[in-house]
């Protein structure tokens, strides 16, 4: 066909509730009024946890949040819809770039907090041949 064949470790991200984990965790950002109260409810715990409150939402927050949303809820219906073995690498292939840009920040030197993140974990259990 026209995907090379990948070991099964890279579609681990494939598995079963991965797109209804992902339409449950990101739906909220495909929409202005809902990212809004999700800011807002993030913005609650980041003063409780950090004492520091969180930038306040302009239009630059936006955009960028309702595109994440956006594709992430098309993407989930997508692979819940229909779902197939190429759809799951393209998954699979997503997520490792995900993770990898997410890691860009260890190579800067800044976000080591970031380590054992959910996503990091994923990462983490792809590459290892984990699901």
């Amino acid at each position: 066909g026209a995907f090379p064949p990948f070991p099964p470790r890279i579609t681990c991200a494939s598995c079963a509730p991965a797109p209804g984990i992902d339409l449950l965790v990101t739906w909220p950002f495909a929409l202005p009024w809902t990212f809004a109260w999700v800011y807002a409810q993030l913005g609650m715990l980041h003063t409780a946890r950090f004492a520091r409150h969180l930038h306040p939402l302009d239009s630059t927050h936006l955009p960028p949040a309702n595109l994440l949303g956006s594709v992430v809820v098309v993407w989930s219906i997508a692979r819940i819809a229909a779902p197939s073995l190429p759809l799951g690498r393209l998954d699979g292939v997503a997520r490792f770039l995900f993770a990898a840009w997410q890691g860009m920040p260890w190579h800067t030197g800044p976000a080591r907090w970031c380590w054992g993140s959910p996503c990091s974990n994923c990462c983490l259990a792809c590459c290892s041949g984990g699901a």
